[in-house]
């Protein structure tokens, strides 16, 4: 009788220390994802790229039911830095202007690992899955202020093979280095548009207009759809400076830079060329486009009126250069076609200009 017990025992603890192997296996390869997961973090350089592995790469790695991400983001600089960026409208991410959401969540700031049950899955997730089994939700902290949290929603197997204690210590290592990750490339995204930017008029300075001209010029090649180019010039601005001081012409810039952007599309692209002038790009644009475009903004610079120092009003109007182009898709020349455009739109503005300012002139050709 002895014999068929100990085989039975034999058997059992074979195949328990199978079990430990196979869970052993399972745990080393949940940990080498996690760290290449952690290793392409830090090797993200934009907040797109950051959302993109968080909640579409690291969600199929892991085979996890759902993920939502929280961001506090009070002066909306995140969204900004964002734009149109396509995670926004997946229903992953979410904005707060308030840290009392997250401190809801967190009332202690720590990680949180909880099975999943009708009345959490509402509060964490926006369209909650039944195939859901646990929820962890990570607190994102950076220099002791709570700055988002990531929801992560699990199926059975996500990461049963881990160790719990292994798994919240992981987590907690895990949320330290995202919330790095994000006030890097916040911080980077922060300085290159503050390098792109005229901090006068806070549209866009000549170089970053350059780079975004060569950009649209090769697009709408590739697309087959015309360019249209401005050059908008303040008609006598000097004498404004040299009557009524260079203050005084910096608010009228200031004003007019304004004035022009919120008259523009959302695709358009505006910057300050130099001095007095500004330059707009007009994504599908053709010269009647262009030339409608122009007349609308001629009038509003027209109509608006400052207030000089000395209480003096003060109108000013502006001449505008109007060129466009339809690059041919097999054009191989983007920066010589980018040069002729910008030349046409000078061209036509000198031709405003010497025709009595005022007014706008549209290019006769691209040489």
């Amino acid at each position: 009788m002895a014999a068929p017990a100990l085989e039975k025992e034999n058997q059992d603890l074979k195949q328990a220390l199978a079990n430990l192997q196979e869970r052993a296996e399972l745990s080393h390869v949940v940990l080498s994802k996690l760290f290449d997961i952690e290793l392409s973090l830090l090797a993200c350089g934009s907040l797109a790229d950051l959302l993109d592995l968080l909640l579409v790469r690291f969600s199929a790695s892991f085979n996890l039911g759902q993920i939502h991400l929280v961001l506090f983001d009070p002066e909306y600089t995140v969204r900004q830095l964002l734009n149109s960026a396509s995670v926004l409208d997946n229903g992953q991410l979410e904005f707060v202007s308030t840290q009392q959401p997250l401190r809801e969540i967190h009332p202690e700031n720590k990680i949180r690992l909880q099975h999943a049950d009708e009345q959490n899955l509402e509060l964490f997730f926006p369209t909650p899955s039944s195939e859901l089994r646990h929820v962890a939700l990570l607190p994102l902290i950076r220099h002791d202020c709570l700055i988002g949290s990531l929801h992560l929603g699990c199926r059975d197997g996500s990461f049963s093979s881990l160790d719990p204690h292994l798994l919240a210590q992981y987590l907690r290592h895990l949320a330290s280095v995202i919330s790095i990750c994000f006030e890097n490339c916040i911080s980077q995204e922060n300085l290159q548009r503050l390098s792109n930017i005229d901090m006068l008029t806070k549209v866009l300075n000549r170089r970053a207009f350059e780079q975004e001209l060569v950009k649209e010029v090769s697009r709408c090649s590739r697309t087959k759809q015309p360019l249209g180019c401005l050059f908008i010039d303040l008609d006598h601005f000097k004498q404004i400076n040299d009557t009524h001081g260079h203050q005084t012409g910096d608010s009228v810039l200031r004003k007019v830079g304004l004035a022009l952007k919120e008259h523009l599309r959302s695709t358009d692209i505006i910057a300050r060329y130099g001095g007095e002038e500004f330059a707009v790009l007009l994504p599908g644009c053709d010269e009647c486009c262009a030339e409608k475009m122009a007349q609308t903004l001629c009038q509003v610079v027209a109509e608006l009126s400052f207030t000089a120092d000395d209480t003096t009003e003060l109108r000013i109007t502006t001449s505008i250069g109007v060129a466009s182009e339809a690059p041919q898709p097999s054009s191989k020349a983007i920066n010589s076609l980018a040069h002729r455009l910008i030349n046409a739109a000078d061209r036509a503005l000198y031709q405003a200009k010497r025709s009595g300012r005022n007014r706008y002139c549209l290019a006769s050709r691209l040489d």
